[in-house]
């Protein structure tokens, strides 16, 4: 006989009242074998024979298919439900025997529900990938609801009416498996102080706006069948969620039995909701039930249950339950990548969050990515903080597709494993683009000292949309010179303080793309590749950059768009000839006239921007400097108290920007450490690379940006991170430049030749130790800075 094998179906808050009606039935219509197996005290990991259970799922779709009053009798079908078991709701003088013949009559009408539960399960199987490729541009029209969830019209009702009459009408919407309790006074009370009425008439609109674009797009669909299954997914992308809300109001009218059962037999209520079908009868009619010490098992989840040949069968024996669970178990392969259904695209990094109690919800933070076997509407409120959303489970009308998209945030569905490869702490890219969760570090486990080091590498006085785009294209984007991507993250931390930002590097992740720019540059036409690919990469935003254009809102967007486009051949190029001087590795002599023809781009680039969102949003221009890329596309810009609150310190890093944080709970939450430049070695004395030869003595002036070129004077020493195009007036003043940063081909060095000034690049420290008025002499010869007394 051939051996069985099985999938896991779902993983759920469990118990019998829950899952035996709609097991009954899988059994009545052929599946072979359903086991749940216990994850811990609440939930339970269901598993089907897969050959029976796929045999299943297209029997009742074919009948869906062929019946078109499958969706439009799911109402009256509800209503029924419902109604079966609200009569189980005032039975404190009910006879036993009556009691019985209602609460089967009840059972019954659950089983004949029971194709509601399976059909999204048969729909993402079977439908929804053709109807996806038939139908791209359509597919979120098809796939959204157009009716409100249960949830949602409590929200509406909640905008108008008290938290003590919401309660009345839905306190039962904690109800899953009968293991809660339903939801006090106060939770909607809570509720009640953040609804935003806007985003109800925003829910509002995109439902009725949804039904309207279907109702036109179904009109073109011609062929029937095809027409039939459209219909079928946007119908479920409704009866989705309600079919769940239906099974738990159910259940919530069935409260007042299983008490009774408890008081009368001396169980707990979570012994009495794992009663079977047939346990239920005798407990009515003869007055047993199974022993307590058994009840007990069951209600903490100390068993399997085996529901095979017609019966449940509930497994005890240790031995036994492991035989079962080797039978059903997947392996968890190690993995880096998992892969999953995009359900809203885009691409983030963040710290993962592994959701496995319902009410560990409350515990979100901001931009966090929520890793979940499943999500439900409850879940909605919080859902706002996060990044990205992957699952386990789920086809493209589940709850966290749908609310993905109205929400507009990356989300991953059907991964199958993603729970149990990821781990709290862990920072993943949610690429939803492509339907890709990489691991890019593990949550750290280990002591602080195995932390990931970062050191001040630059000093720039840069915007931040151009922060933006400077971090997705040297962190997170694929960079086209090379087809890897930067494994050490985040690789870049920005912390804005005092007008200017100090941005961080991975150690690690420098030394990576080092090796990759090395490797790279070996190759026989890379430099060529380098200079063509970038030049036309640039040339559609040449023009602005050049002449420092003050953009209009439509043009300043695809500015960005190219911008960023261009910007990792930028990344290659700069770093070849700033980071790193020609060597024994590298020769990047060749690089210069790319060098010079390109010395604009970093300074024209950061006019453009803040000069074009001063122009598109003239009430901000002081604050242009503050502004996100996202705010300028969704011409949201956020008040100007929290923009000052920026202006003041943020950190931006792993894509997200942080505001009202220490660099401390950075270090914290990323598990990294931030170190500021070395020490001096002597006191007053800084060493560097000499880029031209001289001596000179002056007062130093610290030189952070365009903003502060003024403040040079004749025979002044420019101080600077590193020199630009646009602090060429200044440099032809001064009597020798100084720079943290540079290898032989940056623009300090190449300047300094041209306008032969005495020049010392990459001290690292030069602006940390210095300040403005100190005397310095400068020794160009020997590659020494000092303070003069």
């Amino acid at each position: 006989m051939r051996r069985q094998s099985f999938v896991r179906w779902a993983t759920r808050p469990s118990s019998v009242a829950r899952e035996l009606p709609f097991v009954d039935y899988a059994h009545q219509q052929g599946l072979k074998r359903f086991i749940t197996v216990p994850v811990d005290e609440m939930q339970s990991s269901y598993y089907v024979e897969q050959d029976s259970y796929h045999k299943f799922l297209r029997r009742i779709l074919i009948r869906a298919i062929k019946n078109e009053w499958h969706t439009r009798e799911y109402a009256q079908k509800r209503k029924q439900l419902l109604n079966r078991a609200k009569r189980l709701q005032h039975i404190a003088h009910v006879p036993s025997q009556r009691l019985w013949e209602i609460y089967n009559d009840y059972y019954r009408t659950a089983v004949g529900f029971s194709p509601y539960v399976f059909m999204p399960f048969a729909l993402a199987e079977y439908i929804e990938q053709d109807i996806q490729r038939m139908f791209p541009e359509q597919y979120e029209i098809i796939s959204s609801p157009s009716q409100p969830t249960q949830f949602q019209k409590m929200q509406f009702m909640l905008a108008t009416t008290s938290a003590e009459k919401v309660a009345k009408r839905y306190n039962w919407l904690n109800i899953y498996s009968l293991n809660e309790h339903p939801h006090s006074i106060d939770y909607f009370r809570r509720l009640k102080k953040n609804v935003n009425r806007d985003e109800i008439k925003g829910i509002r609109k995109r439902l009725s706006d949804n039904k309207r674009q279907f109702d036109k797009f179904i009109l073109l669909v011609k062929n029937k069948e095809i027409l039939r299954k459209c219909e079928l997914l946007h119908e479920y992308a409704c009866i989705r969620t309600d079919r769940v809300d239906a099974w738990n109001h159910a259940l919530f009218y069935l409260l007042p039995l299983y008490r009774r059962i408890a008081a009368q037999f001396h169980l707990s209520v979570y012994q009495a909701i794992n009663l079977t079908h047939d346990e239920m009868r005798k407990a009515f009619q003869r007055g047993i039930v199974p022993a307590r010490d058994e009840m007990e098992k069951r209600s903490k989840k100390k068993c399997v249950l085996d529901y095979h040949g017609g019966k449940l069968h509930f497994v005890y024996e240790k031995e036994k339950i492991k035989d079962i669970k080797r039978l059903v178990e997947e392996s968890v392969p190690t993995l880096q990548v998992i892969k999953g259904i995009v359900a809203n695209k885009g691409r983030v990094q963040g710290r993962v969050m592994i959701l496995t109690k319902r009410g560990d919800i409350a515990k979100l933070q901001e931009r966090m990515i929520l890793v979940a076997v499943a999500t439900v509407p409850a879940y909605t409120p919080y859902l706002k903080k996060c990044a990205a959303i992957v699952t386990d489970e789920g086809g493209i009308t589940s709850h966290a597709a749908i609310v993905s998209r109205e929400l507009k945030i990356p989300c991953i569905i059907g991964t199958k494993i993603a729970t149990k490869i990821l781990k709290d702490g862990d920072l993943v890219e949610v690429d939803a683009d492509s339907g890709i969760v990489t691991i890019l570090s593990a949550a750290r486990r280990s002591a602080p000292g195995a932390s990931q080091t970062y050191r001040r590498t630059f000093s720039r006085d840069f915007s931040l949309a151009n922060i933006e785009i400077w971090y997705r294209a040297e962190s997170v984007n694929r960079k086209g010179w090379t087809a890897k991507k930067q494994p050490y993250q985040p690789y870049i931390i920005y912390e804005k303080m005092k007008g200017f930002v100090d941005v961080y590097y991975s150690e690690e992740g420098l030394r990576w793309t080092k090796r990759e720019l090395i490797a790279c540059s070996r190759k026989k036409g890379f430099f060529r590749k380098l200079e063509t690919v970038l030049m036309r990469k640039l040339a559609p935003i040449e023009r602005a950059y050049t002449r420092q254009t003050a953009l209009g809102y439509a043009r300043l967007v695809v500015f960005l768009k190219h911008f960023e486009e261009a910007y990792p051949w930028l990344e290659a190029m700069w770093f070849l000839t700033t980071l790193f001087d020609s060597s024994k590795d590298i020769d990047v002599r060749s690089l210069e006239p790319l060098r010079k023809a390109t010395e604009q781009v970093g300074p024209g680039t950061e006019q453009v921007i803040r000069k074009s969102i001063a122009r598109c949003f003239p009430a901000y221009k002081a604050y242009a400097h503050v502004i996100s890329g996202d705010e300028i596309r969704s011409k949201k810009i956020p008040p100007i108290a929290e923009l000052k609150q920026r202006d003041a310190y943020y950190i931006f890093t792993a894509n997200h920007l942080h505001v009202g944080v220490t660099r401390e709970s950075i270090e914290r939450e990323y598990g990294i450490l931030i170190k500021d430049a070395p020490e001096i070695q002597k006191p007053g004395e800084i060493k560097g690379t000499c880029a031209f030869p001289g001596l000179v003595r002056g007062v130093a002036r610290i030189v952070m940006g365009f903003q502060e070129v003024n403040k040079v004077q004749e025979g002044d020493i420019i101080v600077a991170s590193m020199t630009m195009l646009d602090v060429a007036p200044a440099v032809k003043k001064a009597a020798a430049i100084v720079t943290d940063e540079g290898g032989i081909l940056c623009h300090a060095a190449i300047v300094a030749r041209e306008m032969k000034k005495p020049c010392i690049i990459g001290t690292k420290i030069a602006t940390k130790v210095l300040h403005d008025g100190d005397i310095v002499e400068v020794d160009a010869y020997i590659g020494v800075v000092k303070k003069v007394k």
